[in-house]
Protein backbone atom coordinates (compact mmCIF):
# COMPACT_ATOMS: atom_id res chain seq x y z
CA UNK A 1 0.00 0.00 0.00
CA UNK A 2 1.25 3.40 -0.73
CA UNK A 3 2.43 5.25 2.16
CA UNK A 4 2.18 8.80 0.72
CA UNK A 5 -1.16 10.77 0.44
CA UNK A 6 -0.22 11.82 -3.30
CA UNK A 7 0.30 7.79 -3.99
CA UNK A 8 -3.03 6.99 -2.13
CA UNK A 9 -4.58 9.74 -4.62
CA UNK A 10 -3.36 7.79 -7.99
CA UNK A 11 -4.38 4.52 -6.70
CA UNK A 12 -8.36 6.23 -5.89
CA UNK A 13 -7.83 8.00 -9.45
CA UNK A 14 -7.02 4.58 -11.28
CA UNK A 15 -9.98 2.49 -9.49
CA UNK A 16 -12.57 5.80 -10.30
CA UNK A 17 -11.04 5.79 -13.67
CA UNK A 18 -11.56 1.49 -13.65
CA UNK A 19 -15.23 1.89 -11.86
CA UNK A 20 -16.10 4.72 -14.87
CA UNK A 21 -14.46 2.64 -17.83
CA UNK A 22 -16.83 -0.12 -16.38
CA UNK A 23 -20.26 1.74 -16.22
CA UNK A 24 -19.27 2.89 -19.73
CA UNK A 25 -18.89 -0.59 -21.00
CA UNK A 26 -22.15 -1.53 -19.15
CA UNK A 27 -23.96 1.73 -20.79
CA UNK A 28 -22.67 0.22 -24.45
CA UNK A 29 -23.74 -3.36 -23.83
CA UNK A 30 -27.26 -2.64 -22.76
CA UNK A 31 -27.98 0.57 -22.83
CA UNK A 32 -28.87 1.63 -25.98
CA UNK A 33 -31.83 3.09 -25.60
CA UNK A 34 -29.92 5.73 -23.56
CA UNK A 35 -27.39 6.44 -26.07
CA UNK A 36 -30.01 6.85 -28.77
CA UNK A 37 -32.35 9.46 -26.92
CA UNK A 38 -28.96 10.67 -25.18
CA UNK A 39 -25.64 10.70 -26.99
CA UNK A 40 -23.96 12.91 -24.95
CA UNK A 41 -24.33 10.35 -22.16
CA UNK A 42 -21.04 8.43 -23.11
CA UNK A 43 -19.17 11.47 -23.25
CA UNK A 44 -20.27 12.11 -20.08
CA UNK A 45 -19.04 9.11 -18.82
CA UNK A 46 -15.78 8.61 -20.50
CA UNK A 47 -14.23 12.07 -20.35
CA UNK A 48 -13.91 11.88 -16.86
CA UNK A 49 -12.87 8.36 -16.88
CA UNK A 50 -9.78 9.53 -19.22
CA UNK A 51 -9.21 12.76 -17.18
CA UNK A 52 -8.89 10.58 -13.81
CA UNK A 53 -6.43 8.42 -15.38
CA UNK A 54 -4.22 10.90 -16.42
CA UNK A 55 -4.38 12.74 -13.45
CA UNK A 56 -3.22 9.09 -12.16
CA UNK A 57 -0.61 9.08 -13.91
CA UNK A 58 0.84 12.66 -13.17
CA UNK A 59 0.28 11.83 -9.02
CA UNK A 60 1.98 9.02 -9.24
CA UNK A 61 4.61 10.72 -11.02
CA UNK A 62 5.03 12.96 -8.66
CA UNK A 63 5.13 11.26 -6.04
CA UNK A 64 7.59 8.89 -6.69
CA UNK A 65 10.12 11.49 -7.89
CA UNK A 66 9.54 14.47 -4.82
CA UNK A 67 8.23 12.19 -2.25
CA UNK A 68 9.98 8.76 -3.03
CA UNK A 69 7.01 6.25 -2.96
CA UNK A 70 8.17 3.09 -3.68
CA UNK A 71 4.87 1.39 -3.49
CA UNK A 72 4.09 -1.25 -6.58
CA UNK A 73 0.18 -0.13 -6.87
CA UNK A 74 1.44 3.36 -7.62
CA UNK A 75 4.14 2.88 -10.45
CA UNK A 76 1.12 0.48 -11.84
CA UNK A 77 -0.86 3.52 -11.50
CA UNK A 78 2.08 5.67 -13.47
CA UNK A 79 2.57 2.92 -15.87
CA UNK A 80 -1.48 2.79 -16.72
CA UNK A 81 -1.76 6.60 -16.48
CA UNK A 82 0.75 7.28 -18.97
CA UNK A 83 -0.87 4.31 -21.22
CA UNK A 84 -4.19 6.46 -21.64
CA UNK A 85 -2.00 9.82 -21.87
CA UNK A 86 -0.60 8.65 -24.85
CA UNK A 87 -3.67 7.50 -26.13
CA UNK A 88 -5.21 10.54 -25.85
CA UNK A 89 -2.32 12.30 -27.16
CA UNK A 90 -1.94 10.54 -29.99
CA UNK A 91 -5.56 10.26 -31.15
CA UNK A 92 -5.28 14.26 -30.96
CA UNK A 93 -2.08 14.03 -33.57
CA UNK A 94 -3.57 11.72 -35.57
CA UNK A 95 -7.12 12.96 -35.72
CA UNK A 96 -6.92 13.14 -39.30
CA UNK A 97 -6.86 9.33 -39.97
CA UNK A 98 -10.69 8.11 -38.63
CA UNK A 99 -12.08 11.75 -39.79
CA UNK A 100 -12.56 11.47 -43.46
CA UNK A 101 -11.97 8.23 -44.09
CA UNK A 102 -14.49 6.25 -45.67
CA UNK A 103 -13.36 2.79 -44.56
CA UNK A 104 -13.64 3.55 -41.06
CA UNK A 105 -17.45 4.80 -41.40
CA UNK A 106 -19.57 1.79 -40.47
CA UNK A 107 -22.79 1.70 -39.62
CA UNK A 108 -23.49 -0.71 -36.96
CA UNK A 109 -27.37 -0.48 -37.43
CA UNK A 110 -27.49 -2.26 -40.80
CA UNK A 111 -26.61 -5.74 -41.81
CA UNK A 112 -23.43 -6.17 -43.18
Amino acid sequence: MPKTNLGKWAVKLLVIFLLLLGITQLVLSFGHFILQSQPFFLAALIVPAGVAGILAFFTGVYSIVEKKERSWLVFVCTLVGFFILYFVISEFVFLRSTIGDPYFQINVFSPL
